[in-house]
């Protein structure tokens, strides 16, 4: 009986690669998203390659291709043949990086032997590759809020931030560790790919958000926070159109969300130039919706507003400068505290006039 011997890169065959390809689509973060030759590639090179896609050695980034890790980068280095430590910055250091008291910085030195080796024989003093890493006071809050009524994300004052939790089972100084030693292996001539950036594209590929247009970490945040304000902002629209359709039925709640779309897109775009000027009037809504707008008001106010004229000098007085389609909903409510405001003082009033009748009596 005769022995087969099977070589270990028989085992490499274009069967097992496919394997290995619907094996890395399942457990890597977002393999779901790689096409079928991005993923049969990152197999086929992490067997030339033999690195391990699952340990970060080698990444496939949708839409890019096959990318080295840092990981695998150190993995490929000659035994001894560079080492690193961290320190903390000198004085000069943090002046030159204006390095802020909240921040957190740190200092890679990267220690490259074959370089050393020749400056000892050139006579030249060797000096370690510097790197830093820098993870700024601002990185670690939510310093910024979107703005429904501007469409726009502001910022927040310094005592209304909210921090931001770290890197799942690190820390702040971790992340600036790992930023330090890539700037360092950068600067050592090294090439390597950021993995703090596939971290956070993970995460925004979960959150179905798309990264194609980003090129670094930052910009994949700025896409991350960009999306949740989108998304936030399109659930107080759906929450504003059922309270229109609460308070003025379908047709008109319809009417509304058109009318809200249409701003929007002015907000972005500019108004069309083909559309009239809008009127310079207060009611900027059908005669039957300003009907509905007051018997809405009374029903819930028990008939507070005597008339139309009552009506548009409370909602000025509230900041209304004009009613139309987009804004219905939030004067009927406006409407409506400003009365139980208003009728809250007259029973406080009353209440007054009562014990002072009642003292003087």
């Amino acid at each position: 009986m005769s022995t087969e011997i099977v070589k270990h890169e028989d085992l490499w065959d274009g069967e097992n690669i496919r394997r290995m390809a619907d094996l890395l689509r399942k457990m890597l973060p977002g393999g779901e998203r790689l096409s079928d030759g991005e993923v049969l590639a990152l197999a086929q090179a992490a067997r030339v390659m033999k690195r391990n896609p699952l340990a970060g050695e080698i990444w496939a980034i949708a839409g890019k291709g096959v990318t080295d890790g840092y990981r695998g980068l150190i993995k490929d280095a000659k035994p001894g043949s560079y080492n690193y430590r961290y320190r903390n910055p000198k004085p000069e250091e943090v002046t030159a990086h204006e390095i802020r008291e909240r921040d957190i910085a740190c200092i890679c030195e990267l220690y490259i032997f074959e370089e050393a080796r020749q400056c000892r024989e050139l006579g030249i003093p060797y000096e370690p590759v510097l790197g830093i890493g820098i993870v700024r006071e601002e990185e670690r809050y939510q310093t910024e809020t979107w703005d429904a009524n501007t469409r726009r994300r502001i910022a927040l004052p310094r005592e209304k931030w909210q921090p931001i939790a770290p890197p799942t089972g690190r820390s702040w100084f971790w992340r600036a560790e790992i930023r330090a030693l890539k700037d360092a292996l950068r600067r050592g001539g090294l090439a390597y790919t950021d993995d703090e950036e596939h971290e956070i594209r993970a995460i925004a590929e979960e959150m179905g958000v798309d990264t194609t247009g980003a090129t670094n970490a930052t910009q994949v945040v700025r896409l991350i926070e960009t999306h949740a304000a989108l998304e936030e902002s399109r659930m107080k629209q759906a929450e504003y159109i059922a309270a229109t359709e609460q308070a003025f039925g379908q047709d008109i709640a319809q009417e509304v969300a058109k009318a809200r779309v249409q701003q929007a897109a002015d907000d972005l775009y500019g108004p069309d130039p083909s559309s009239p000027p809008r009127p310079p009037i207060f009611w900027q809504i059908p005669i039957e919706w300003i009907d509905r707008l007051m018997e809405r008001a009374n029903e819930t106010t028990n008939g507070y507003y005597r008339h139309i004229k009552h009506v548009e000098n409370t909602l000025l007085k509230e900041g209304f400068a004009v009613v139309d389609k987009t804004n219905v909903t939030q004067a009927l409510q406006a409407l409506i505290r400003h009365a139980e405001g208003k009728t809250a003082e007259g029973t406080i009033a009353e209440k007054k006039d009562a014990t002072v009748e009642k003292v003087v009596h």
